[in-house]
């Protein structure tokens, strides 16, 4: 269902739609356990219910012969949950939570429950590192405390999928200029911050590493400390520990174009005659810190042009 609107001679437009969609036999990759020999593969998780609405708005602040701005917000949002599994996803989830490797490390194999999302993150809950023992205390189901940990105590901590996401774009443009800025966000999900496990809390301290190897880790009783002992040098299981909100803002498009007049050009036989310069990912703004030397930061682009057509 949809519905659009326009007011003050179409300098204000709203369009607005709201969906729901049940999918059988939908087709997945799904992540295992490094040990399988393979990170994922497709397979059928059954009957998938989505439901979602987007949303955009567009506002003309100023339209005549030489100057034209522009803004557009548009807002997305989807969940989704699992109807029916199907009897070998339920089969992969025992194989996976069960192999050597797939409750450590940095990647977090999928499970999937009927009614949970299809993004939701399970892991094992933490009430954080003792300070008596150094030792990281684990919560099961129950709620009761433990130092053993038990992959049948996983919950959904959180959800990769944000409950927001979309998009700030403006356009202004003066006779021949025109200034483009795309802003991107998200906001709501999360992520498992496979740094902090596997480059700080997981790293060997006899090696060259973070300082909060070093300096954040347990080393005596009474310790408040935010990674276990320094002399623990086991994998570090997945817990909701490392579970962090995934919350960003993108400068993710800039670009400056400028159309040269064409009476300017037609002396020398052109047709047309356009420059441009645009810049990707200028800043990123996000509630997760991108790790500097142990993760792949994102990356700024530049370019240059020219147009030109006889």
């Amino acid at each position: 269902i949809g519905m659009d609107l326009t007011l003050f001679k179409n300098r204000l437009a709203f369009y607005a739609d709201a969906y729901r969609k049940l999918t059988d036999n939908l087709l997945l990759p799904m992540n295992v356990a490094p040990s399988t020999g393979f990170t994922s593969y497709t397979e059928n998780v059954g009957k998938v219910e989505n439901l979602g609405w987007e949303t955009r708005l567009q506002a003309w602040w100023i339209r005549n012969k030489d100057v034209t701005w522009s803004t557009t917000f548009s807002a997305f949002h989807n969940k989704n949950r699992i109807k029916e599994i199907s009897n070998e996803l339920a089969e992969m989830n025992e194989r996976n939570n069960t192999a050597g490797d797939s409750n450590v490390g940095g990647t977090v194999v999928n499970q999937y429950e009927n009614g949970n999302s299809t993004t939701a993150i399970y892991v094992v809950r933490s009430a954080g590192i003792d300070p008596a023992t150094g030792n990281e205390v684990y919560v099961k189901r129950d709620g009761s405390y433990t130092f053993v940990y038990d992959y049948r105590d996983k919950v959904v901590v959180g959800d990769t999928e944000p409950k927001l996401n979309g998009n700030i774009v403006n356009s202004l443009s003066w006779k021949g200029l025109t200034l483009y800025a795309v802003l991107t966000y998200r906001w709501g999900g999360q992520a498992y911050n496979s740094t902090l496990a596997t480059k700080v809390e997981g790293a060997n301290p006899t090696y060259n590493a973070d300082r909060r190897v070093l300096y954040d880790r347990w080393k005596e009783p009474g310790d408040i400390a935010t990674y276990r002992r320094i002399d623990d040098q086991s994998a570090v299981y997945q817990t909701s520990r490392f579970v962090q909100d995934n919350n960003t803002l993108t400068m993710s498009n800039l670009s400056l174009t400028y159309t040269v007049p064409s009476a300017w050009i037609k002396k020398w036989g052109i047709d047309y005659l356009k420059f441009y310069a645009s810049t990707t990912d200028l800043f990123r703004i996000s509630s997760i810190k991108q790790e500097r030397g142990t993760s792949y930061p994102y990356a700024h682009s530049f370019s240059l042009g020219v147009n030109l057509r006889f």
